[in-house]
């Protein structure tokens, strides 16, 4: 009897022993599996595996003003493949060093790679910094089946910082920041470097949008690089007020800043170099000032407006303070029904660099076009397009104005 309850004992402690190895597997495979789920708190830090596949991580909870919660990419950067994404739902979160590479979700459950906050429930003062977005494969490109962001925001005062995004394909911006109401949202994007986005049929792949009209945001768009971006007509689109536009270079780019359905915006001290279509204004109240425009093509593109078209009346537009290399073009460009003329443009103390330098006469020049004949330009998409060649110049040798041009001839040659 003895040795069968031995016996007994021994086979139970192995039937547990294999149920306790079955049970791990089991758990370690759904941990492989499922979709990871942190739960943030003040100065924590959660450490991500080198790689992961077909994951997608939820971050909920919250860290501090002074303590954020920190989700860390392992080694040099953790790298998501296929249907993988992060989402953010929480305040005081930042995310970095993690690489997206060749991703494809289902817009249906996640709208972006990484999106912070909801359409229902903002998430603040979050931070995405060191994280690089590459795509190298192919979409279908009208099918709106495959849209997805890279990174989405429903907040405030949310930050995306010296990130890298390269070769989108699919329909959608890379970054598209949601602003609502009238008090300013106030995020940020800043020391980034968006290239190599190849044009598409179906446009709706600007680098940055911001809102979609009634809106003020306060976003600001700083000292980010862009290069060899052509995948739609407006690179930074802004479609709310109080916009600022500063420090960032557009090298060899279809287009550069777009103030679409807002006003009050801001574009200073900016670089555009062999960039199609470099500004382009509808709306009142924008500053557009210490630019450089060395364009081949057009310099500054004003939207005829009016009531019942979907672009509003240009006025009260202030162009001061900047250098045109080459030549002045000033362009309109007419769709629909907007048939109103810009008006109360201010132009101060600019230069025109060709042979020399040369200061541009000031005035309202919304009036001096008002009184013009322009060149007609037919064109197959059905807009108008008006050039307006402005020579009314005069030589000078601001030594300012040269070492500003010298700078940046120093700046474009290293590049």
């Amino acid at each position: 009897m003895k040795r069968l309850a031995k016996e007994s004992l021994v086979a139970n402690l192995a039937i547990k022993a294999a149920s306790v190895i079955f049970l791990a597997f089991v758990s370690i495979s759904a941990v492989m599996a499922d979709d990871i789920h942190i739960n943030a708190a003040p100065g924590q830090v959660y450490n991500l595996p080198a790689s992961l596949n077909d994951t997608h991580i939820i971050i909920t909870g919250s860290g501090s003003s002074g303590a954020p919660f920190i989700v860390a990419g392992a080694g040099g950067k953790t790298t998501l493949r296929g249907n993988s994404s992060i989402i953010v739902t929480g305040d005081f979160i930042t995310i970095r060093n993690v690489s997206f590479v060749n991703n494809q979700i289902n817009y249906r459950d996640y709208e972006a790679l990484i999106q912070i906050g909801t359409k229902k429930n903002s998430a603040n003062n979050n931070t995405i910094s060191n994280c690089d977005f590459q795509y190298t494969g192919t979409f279908p490109d009208m099918d709106v089946k495959s849209q997805f962001y890279w990174i989405e925001f429903f907040g405030k005062t949310n930050l995306v910082d010296k990130c890298t995004f390269e070769g989108k394909q699919n329909r959608l911006p890379v970054i598209h920041v949601n602003s609502k109401g009238w008090t300013g949202d106030n995020n940020t994007i800043s020391n980034c470097i968006f290239k190599n986005v190849k044009s598409r049929k179906g446009e709706a792949l600007e680098a940055i949008r911001i809102g979609f009209g009634n809106s003020r945001s306060n976003c600001k768009i700083i000292n980010n690089n862009f290069f060899n971006y052509f995948g739609d007509a407006e690179t930074i689109s802004c479609k709310s007020n109080g916009v600022i536009v500063s420090g960032n270079t557009f090298t060899d780019c279809r287009s550069g800043v777009s103030l679409r359905l807002g006003d009050s915006c801001q574009i200073i001290n900016n670089k555009f170099t062999n960039t199609v279509w470099p500004v382009r204004i509808s709306g009142t109240g924008h500053v557009i000032s210490n630019n450089v425009f060395d364009s081949p093509a057009s310099s500054i593109t004003f939207m005829k407006g009016g009531n019942g078209c979907s672009y509003k009346a240009v006025d009260n537009i202030t162009v001061n303070d900047n250098v045109f290399v080459g030549k002045l073009d000033l362009k309109v460009l007419q769709s629909s029904d907007c048939d109103e003329l810009p008006k109360g443009v201010l132009m101060r103390n600019n230069f025109l660099y060709t042979n020399g330098l040369y200061k541009i006469a000031e005035g309202d020049y919304g009036s001096v076009m008002h009184g013009m004949s322009p060149a007609f330009k037919a064109r197959t998409d059905g807009v108008k397009e008006f050039k307006y060649s402005m020579k009314n110049f005069s030589p000078t040798t601001d030594s300012k104005i040269m070492q500003k041009l010298k700078t940046y001839q120093n700046l474009k040659i290293n590049n």
